[in-house]
């Protein structure tokens, strides 16, 4: 039995590849015919058929060839198939700004990295922080 695939991941996943490919990439000639072949090979390789053929359909919409030219265009081109999937499944997404200031955050700030680390870890911190203190009322009343 295939299980069914978390929307939410597949919209986060796509955000990611797809925020870093916008803002990395360079108009040449080189990367314009490899990105071609990257966008039209992409949707094989994500997840489900389901999502492959939505992804297929979501960049086919769109004519790859008018946003190759710089990296402006190639953002938008970026953000629109993420706001596209995003509106498909009816999940809420982000603004082009914030789609490109979270990549950033993500790249450059460390102390997003120690954020993200912290609020995984929060649990286990607390509970070693609670038992500290039982193990400490324990002793004071002993």
């Amino acid at each position: 039995m295939i299980d069914k695939i978390n929307k939410y991941y597949a919209q986060e996943l796509l955000e990611q590849f797809l925020s870093q490919l916008g803002y990395y990439y360079k108009g040449n000639k080189s990367n314009q015919k490899k990105v071609k072949d990257l966008f039209n090979s992409l949707p094989f390789f994500f997840f489900n058929t389901t999502f492959q053929n939505d992804l297929f359909k979501i960049i086919k919409k769109n004519n790859i060839s008018v946003y190759l030219d710089n990296n402006d265009t190639m953002q938008e081109f970026c953000y629109l198939i993420y706001k596209d999937f995003s509106n498909h499944y009816n999940l809420i997404f982000k603004t082009q700004e914030e789609f490109y200031s979270d990549l950033k955050k993500k790249l450059f700030h460390t102390s997003y990295f120690y954020k993200e680390k912290m609020k995984n870890n929060i649990h286990s911190y607390l509970f070693f922080l609670v038992l500290f203190i039982l193990i400490i009322i324990y002793y004071y009343f002993k």
